[in-house]
C-alpha cells in the first residue's frame, strides 16, 4: 500500500511538472521572440492539461505576435467565451480586428437584452449557481421566520425579503444556464478562407450574395451537408462551406 501511494504521488508530481515546464517553455519562447515556439507549446498544453481563459489569452498573444489575425482573433474570442469580462482579452480582441479586411458594423440591440446580457456575463455559470443555492437557503430560514415570529414588523419584513431572495435565486439560475449553454453551444465561428463568396442557397449555384474574408465572426444559423448558413453582425444571411469555418 505504502509503495501504491508513492508511486501514485510521483506521477501526480511528474504530471504537474510536465504542465509547469510546458507553461514555462511557452513563456520563454515568447519572451525570446519565438512566437511560432510559444504557439506550438501552448497548443500542446491546452491538448495535454486542458484549457483555460488565460491560455487561450496567451495564445492569442502569440498568434498576433505572429501575424496570424485570425487565429489571434480565434482565441481571443475563446478565452472571452469562458470569461465575458476578460478586459485584456477585449482590448486585444479590438486591435487584432483593425487587422483584417471586413470592418461590419453591429446592429445594436434593444437596450433590455443588452441590460440583461450584460448582468449575466458579469459572473460565471458556477458562481451564478452558487448564488442561486446560497439566496435559496435564506429564503427557507426567511420563511421559517415569518411562521414562527410573533412580531409583526419582523414576519413583515421577513415575506417581503423571502419573496425578493427568492427572485434572485430564479435569476441566478437562469443567468447559470444561460451561462453554461453559451459555454457547451458552438453557434459562433471565425472564417478561415481568405476570401468568401457568400451564396443565396447551399451550392455553387446560388446566387452571389457578398464576400466575406478571414477572421471575420459569424453565427451559425444552420448546417446542411457540407454548407452553413451564416449570419453577420449586421444582419446579413447567407450560405458558405463549413471546412471554412472554426468554431469557437
Amino acid at each position: 500500500m505504502k509503495h501504491f501511494l508513492v508511486l501514485i504521488m510521483t506521477v501526480m508530481f511528474s504530471v504537474a511538472s510536465f504542465a509547469q515546464s510546458s507553461t514555462a517553455k511557452a513563456e520563454e519562447a515568447y519572451n525570446n521572440g519565438d512566437f511560432k515556439g510559444a504557439i506550438s507549446q501552448f497548443e500542446n498544453t491546452i491538448q495535454d492539461e486542458g484549457f483555460s481563459d488565460q491560455i487561450f489569452y496567451n495564445l492569442g498573444n502569440a498568434y498576433f505576435k505572429d501575424r496570424n489575425y485570425p487565429k489571434a482573433i480565434l482565441n481571443y474570442e475563446k478565452a472571452l467565451k469562458l470569461n465575458p469580462n476578460f478586459e485584456d482579452a477585449k482590448f486585444n480582441l479590438q486591435i487584432a480586428q483593425q487587422h483584417i479586411v471586413d470592418k461590419i458594423d453591429v446592429i445594436d440591440k434593444f437596450f433590455v437584452i443588452e441590460f440583461y446580457n450584460r448582468v449575466v456575463n458579469l459572473m460565471v455559470s458556477n458562481t451564478w449557481a452558487v448564488i442561486g443555492v446560497i439566496s435559496f437557503l435564506i429564503a427557507l430560514s426567511l420563511i421559517f421566520v415569518f411562521f414562527f415570529s410573533n412580531k409583526l414588523w419582523v414576519r413583515k419584513a421577513s415575506f417581503f425579503s423571502s419573496m425578493f431572495m427568492i427572485v434572485i435565486c430564479i435569476f441566478s439560475n437562469f443567468a447559470a444556464s444561460q451561462q453554461k449553454h453559451n459555454l457547451e453551444t458552438q453557434e459562433y465561428a471565425i472564417v478561415f478562407t481568405p476570401t468568401v463568396t457568400v451564396k443565396s442557397s447551399p451550392a455553387e449555384s446560388g446566387n452571389e450574395l457578398f464576400i466575406i474574408h478571414e477572421g471575420t465572426k459569424v453565427k451559425i444559423r444552420e448546417t446542411l451537408g457540407l454548407w452553413s448558413e451564416i449570419e453577420l453582425s449586421d444582419g446579413n444571411v447567407g450560405w458558405m462551406q463549413t471546412s471554412g469555418l472554426e468554431k469557437l
